[in-house]
């Protein structure tokens, strides 16, 4: 039955089979959501977004009138099939340690970067020492684009901490509470979610929801020491001509915060989605606030990259047996085209 063979939502919930078949629509109703939060693409100081030929009013009225809702706080979509230490978690195994518990290569191999750590840093922001495990030197990151010699050598980098990969036996995120409290508030500031709370409730709601996932603990001493900064205070004013306050900006950034190494693929859509200015076409992290965003690309010497992809290319195996469909898009370069919502 349901209650034995669900592995997401199933008899590790403490709630009736009627509740657990709730959550899965309020999982549906929020990736839904998330879809259409991507098709929300105006810039930072665009209070309202629309896209042509999405009628995203009307389909988010349709998730209002069907009347379960989005996932809300600790309704988490975590995966666990019967995770064991001889039959472990896969993620743990390949990023974290290997059965006998010892440190796998991508352990070794994936280390910090030194713009996120430092960005942490900046902020006080106690969920740096969740999503990192520092070196015999501290909270040290890399370089981008540099060697792994001397400084960026992996035993002086910060490590993947117990926020993603706590144990090998720990269920595996899909999508947290806090993603969708984060994509609620965004359509709340846009003026598309009917939502009674205010996009600064649901925000500061994601973010006390992400510290609570995470394990960072009460997130309040955090954000009321960071008020009238942009990145962490969504009614903050400006800190400077030509930058812009709270709102999306806010929105955005705590979102980056909270999904690290969690769902990057999100993050990495919000970057090439929300256009940081007229005349800047994705999003830029720190400048609100006065932090050095970094490069934007790699700065080794071998690379020649001018831009990064704005879309990621069908697997082979789609050529192989999806090839009438995937052969109906054409030659697609990762550079110039574009997937259909993506439409700045």
């Amino acid at each position: 039955g349901i209650r034995t063979n669900d592995i997401i939502f199933g008899e590790k919930v403490t709630c009736s089979i009627d509740a657990q078949k709730t959550r899965w629509v309020k999982f549906a109703n929020t990736l839904k959501l998330r879809l259409l939060v991507h098709l929300m693409n105006g810039g930072i100081l665009s209070a309202q977004s629309t896209a042509a030929g999405f009628d995203i009013t009307g389909e988010i009225a349709k998730i209002t009138t069907e009347g379960s809702g989005y996932l809300a706080a600790g309704e988490n979509v975590l995966v666990n099939p019967g995770y064991q230490t001889d039959k472990p978690n896969p993620f743990y195994t390949t990023y974290k340690n290997t059965v006998t518990g010892t440190p796998t290569a991508n352990n070794i191999y994936y280390r910090a970067n030194e713009w996120g750590i430092d960005y942490y840093s900046f902020n006080a922001d106690p969920r740096r020492s969740r999503f990192y495990v520092a070196s015999p030197n501290g909270y040290i990151g890399v370089k981008y684009g540099l060697p792994p010699v001397t400084d960026n050598a992996a035993e002086e980098l910060a490590a993947i901490g117990p926020a993603l990969g706590s144990s090998a036996t720990a269920a595996q995120p899909i999508m947290t509470a806090s993603e969708s409290l984060f994509l609620q508030a965004e359509a709340k500031q846009r003026g598309f979610n009917a939502s009674a709370s205010s996009a600064a409730v649901l925000l500061n709601n994601a973010i006390q929801e992400n510290f609570t996932f995470v394990g960072a603990g009460d997130a309040s001493s955090y954000i009321a020491g960071n008020a009238t900064y942009p990145d962490v205070d969504i009614t903050a004013m400006p800190l400077g001509a030509g930058l812009p306050g709270g709102g999306l900006f806010t929105i955005i950034s705590q979102k980056w915060f909270g999904l690290n190494g969690l769902n990057t693929l999100e993050v990495w859509t919000d970057w090439r989605r929300v256009h940081y200015s007229a005349n800047v076409p994705t999003f830029v992290y720190g400048t609100a606030v006065g932090y050095d965003p970094g490069p934007p690309l790699s700065v080794s010497p071998q690379s020649t990259a001018t831009r990064i992809p704005v879309r990621l290319l069908y697997p082979q195996t789609e050529y192989n047996y999806n090839a009438p469909n995937v052969g109906s898009q054409g030659s697609i370069n990762q550079f110039n085209n574009r997937i259909f919502w993506d439409i700045q």
